[in-house]
Order: structure tokens, then C-alpha cells, then sequence
């Protein structure tokens, strides 16, 4: 007999060759590997009848030595069934269970352990769901993993990044939703175009206090004029200057991965008499 990984017990031989001469097929235990694993934990033992080859879990070693004889009689009767019917019969079949009662053992499938603990069960991994959601158009696509490659067809046509918003489910139920805001308040999600960061719109139908192209826009208690197109506010610049501001009051805020695929940033805007406060989301 062969035996890899950990040291034979010393009785184990003797009852693998009194099991083989029982069973019409001496010699066999001279044939047969035996190996220890520490990673079965589903199992006490599995057969492999083409290699000769049987694994047997470590755990079975601090057991009962009757738990670990019918394992391994167990096993080594799969592998003598498939010598003497050359794998023709069923795993555990007739052929099988005579050969069990013929060592002793009733021929049974599963083993229970009597004096230990039985092998530890394998957590399962958890699943999510994940909402694909395209902050221009509003599409939504689920799927069971992230898929960060997919893009809105109708965004992309229209000359956007066609990016989408990727949520786990929990967390896109309980996301800000400008729906459920006061008059004249609604919530931007932070985005980007080329990779500077603008602001996405909520969908005008819904808020119809949205503006259109040139307002005044008050941030940190400084007054700015934000251009209103028709999906998103893209640029955004004090009285007077031509430069962009808006990727800079945004980095301001969320750290310079501001709109970034992967975060959910946003920011409220809330409407004061002819210009809008704008602030990062959440804040007191």
C-alpha cells in the first residue's frame, strides 16, 4: 500500500489486505494509494477507482478508529467493484453492498460520527444583485456581478459616455432620490464626461423646477453662474471668468475621485429666490 501525506497507521495494512482477500481481490492493498487531506470538510472520504486512489479526511485520524475502518472499507470496496465488473456497475449497487457485509459493515451510504465532532461545513459564498442604472435616460439592467464595461446605447448615440451608475440592491433602495424632495430642491449625481466631473440631472418631467441654460448658482457662500443643459450642469464659472470651476469645486468636496466610475457622489440643490444653493450631499 502507498501512502502520501501523513504516516500510515500501523493497522491499516493488515485490514486492507484481509478486505481484499475477502473480496476476491488479493493483493489489491499493494496497489492502492491512500491519502490524508485537510481540506475535506464536506466529506470523510472520496474514491478515485481508475487511479486507485482513495482520500480520506484528516479529521477522521482524531476519530473513533471504527469511523475511520468503515471509511476506509467504505471507499476500498468502490475501488474493488470496478476491478472485478471493470466499472460497470453502479457506485453503490448490489455488487458494492455485498462486498460491505462480507468485511462486516453494514452497507450504508453515509457514515455518522460517534465520540466527534463531524467535519466542519463550507460557508457559502453570499450572493448580490447589482442595478445598472444610466443617470441621463434612466435605464436600469440587473445583473449578479458588476459589470463596468456595459454602456447606455441611447447616452453613447448622444455623444455621452453612456456610463453606468452600478449599485448593490440594498444600497440603490435606500439611495438619495430627488423625487422624495421639497419644491424647488433636487439631487445631482456625480459624474463625468472625458473624466472631468460634472453633474447629471434628475429627470426634468419629475422636476420640472430644473432650469434651463444660465443661473446663478451660490457655493460656499460664492457666487457662481452654472450653465443648465439639457441632462447635466458641464460648466460652471465665477461672475466675470471664463475658467471651468466646476472640477474644482467637485474634487473640493469628494477628493479627486470625483465622478469617477464606481462612486456615488451627489450634491443638493436647493432654489432661492433666482439663484440655486449648491451643496455636497449630506452635509449640515
Amino acid at each position: 500500500m502507498n501512502n502520501r501525506n501523513v504516516t500510515a497507521l500501523p493497522w491499516i495494512p493488515g485490514r486492507l489486505a484481509n478486505w481484499s482477500v475477502l473480496r476476491g481481490t488479493p493483493a489489491l492493498e499493494n496497489v492502492v494509494s491512500v491519502q490524508y487531506s485537510s481540506r475535506m470538510t464536506r466529506s470523510l472520504g472520496r474514491c478515485y477507482p481508475e487511479r486507485r486512489l482513495i482520500r480520506l479526511a484528516k479529521s477522521l485520524l482524531d476519530g473513533p478508529r471504527t469511523t475511520l475502518e468503515e471509511a476506509l472499507c467504505h471507499e476500498l470496496a468502490h475501488i474493488a467493484v470496478h476491478e472485478l465488473n471493470s466499472g460497470k456497475c453502479r457506485p453503490h449497487g448490489p455488487e458494492w453492498k455485498d462486498l460491505m457485509r462480507k468485511a462486516g459493515f453494514e452497507p450504508r451510504t453515509r457514515l455518522r460520527w460517534v465520540g466527534a465532532p463531524p467535519p466542519a461545513k463550507r460557508k457559502r459564498r453570499r450572493r448580490y444583485l447589482y442595478i445598472h442604472r444610466c443617470p441621463v435616460c434612466h435605464t436600469e439592467r440587473t445583473a449578479r456581478r458588476a459589470v463596468r464595461q456595459r454602456q447606455c446605447a441611447a447616452s453613447v448615440e448622444a455623444g455621452l459616455e453612456g456610463t453606468f451608475e452600478i449599485w448593490r440592491l440594498a444600497a440603490y433602495l435606500q439611495r438619495p432620490r430627488a423625487g422624495n424632495q421639497e419644491e424647488g430642491v433636487f439631487i445631482c449625481k456625480v459624474s463625468h464626461a472625458n473624466k472631468r466631473p460634472i453633474l447629471f440631472l434628475p429627470d426634468r418631467k419629475t422636476n420640472p423646477d430644473i432650469p434651463k441654460g444660465w443661473t446663478n448658482a451660490l457655493v460656499d457662500g460664492e457666487l457662481y453662474e452654472a450653465n443648465f443643459v439639457k441632462v447635466a450642469v458641464n460648466v460652471m464659472r465665477r461672475k466675470g471668468i471664463k475658467e471651468n470651476s466646476l472640477g474644482n469645486v467637485l474634487r473640493n468636496w469628494f477628493g479627486p475621485n470625483a465622478g469617477l466610475p464606481g462612486t456615488h457622489f451627489h450634491v443638493v440643490l436647493s432654489k432661492s429666490k433666482d439663484t440655486f444653493v449648491m451643496e455636497p450631499y449630506g452635509s449640515k
